[in-house]
């Protein structure tokens, strides 16, 4: 997971940045950056701020190399409730595209 930055470029969050914040309204968006799959792998920098993402912002659907499955089953495996943002390009009928977009959600949750 990575903290952004003014210019737009993930920053890495540093082991243990969150382990011992007990503040309730310190947490992190879960950006699904390719730095999340950097060091340790996926799997130990989710278990690093899990408890603490708030949101999450799920990039480009064409994005094959990034896990949203795994993302997306580790978070509801905690039960996360805040929102997933979206990255998609603006349209003259969003009401289809959100269609289009629908099927991929609910594959990546495995309820297709």
């Amino acid at each position: 997971m990575s903290l952004p930055r003014h210019e737009n470029k993930p920053t890495p969050i540093p082991p243990g940045r969150f382990a011992g914040c007990s503040r309730p309204a310190a947490g992190v968006c879960g950006n699904s950056n390719p730095t999340d799959l950097e060091g340790q792998g996926f799997a130990h920098n989710f278990n690093l701020v899990q408890k603490k993402i708030f949101t999450v912002h799920r990039q480009n659907l064409y994005l094959d190399d990034y896990p949203f499955r795994k993302l997306l089953t580790r978070l509801s495996g905690w039960g996360y409730s805040g929102f997933c943002f979206a990255e998609i390009a603006g349209s003259s009928d969003p009401f289809r595209v959100m269609k289009y977009y629908r099927s991929p959600w609910l594959a990546d949750q495995n309820f297709l």
